[in-house]
């Protein structure tokens, strides 16, 4: 079990050996699927709803205030694993 979100996990993708989560408390988490760690969290200003991959990029959906809010997100080579 993955422990570490403060509200509700409302979406997860898988790239590779990592699983990305994204939740109501405003944050994504990156998780090594391997040992259950949580690499790195990644605030934001709106809930997450949605990730998905496009290219090297993870592109996360949210609402905030009835507002769509899309974030992009480039890694580059590190996390190219997504390909």
């Amino acid at each position: 079990m993955l422990k570490g979100h403060n509200d509700v996990v409302n979406c997860l993708l898988q790239c590779g050996d990592v699983l990305w989560s994204g939740s109501d408390d405003m944050t994504m988490k990156l998780w090594n699927i391997q040992t259950g760690e949580c690499m790195q969290t990644i605030e934001t200003e709106s809930y997450i709803r949605s990730l998905c991959v496009w290219r090297e990029h993870i592109i996360s959906g949210g609402f905030l205030d009835e507002v769509e809010v899309i974030l992009l997100f480039v890694y580059g080579v590190k996390w190219n694993f997504c390909r």
